[in-house]
């Protein structure tokens, strides 16, 4: 019996030393989870900070694209008008120095004329004048531009002022 009792009270030592190692490993693991959680808390604000920096800078960037943007639409459309008025411009001149050497064509082909008549009257003895008539039907029909048409006709020119863009020819 004595050693029942002996045996009984080594295996609740045993039993006590057990549970005591036992409540120490589950105390550890808890100071280990809590240590653990504190670490993944202090991780989850960290990250959390970075994600909201990283948005903050790219909502800036995507601001400032937006600006430039806007800013490249305004210049484009200035640089287009700009285009427009030179295009008009050069129009313009070519369509005066057409104009003026079909003019000087046609003075060229006056002179020769003059002077082909004045080198028959010289010859001839007698006086001729320029038979105006034929003259400018022979000179209509080498007319390329609406405008000489109307000019020759002696209508006024319509200038059209409403046109919707940029006519090339």
């Amino acid at each position: 019996m004595r050693k029942l009792s002996r045996s009984s009270g080594d295996v609740g030592k045993k039993i006590t030393e057990t549970i005591e190692a036992v409540s120490e490993a589950i105390e550890d693991t808890l100071v280990v989870s809590r240590k653990f959680a504190r670490q993944d808390e202090e991780t989850l604000g960290n990250a959390e900070r970075i994600i909201d920096s990283v948005l903050r800078r790219f909502s800036r960037a995507a601001s400032g694209l937006t600006e430039s943007e806007e800013l490249l639409r305004t210049e484009n459309n200035a640089i287009n008008y700009e285009i427009s008025d030179v295009f008009v411009a050069l129009q313009f001149q070519d369509r005066v120095s057409q104009i003026l050497a079909l003019v000087c064509d046609d003075l060229n082909k006056l002179e020769q004329h003059l002077n082909e008549l004045k080198s028959q009257q010289a010859d001839e003895g007698s006086s001729r004048s320029v038979n105006v008539e034929q003259w400018l039907e022979e000179l209509s029909k080498t007319y390329t531009m609406e405008e000489q048409l109307t000019a020759h006709d002696g209508t006024k020119a319509e200038i059209k002022t409403d046109q919707p863009g940029i006519t090339f020819f």
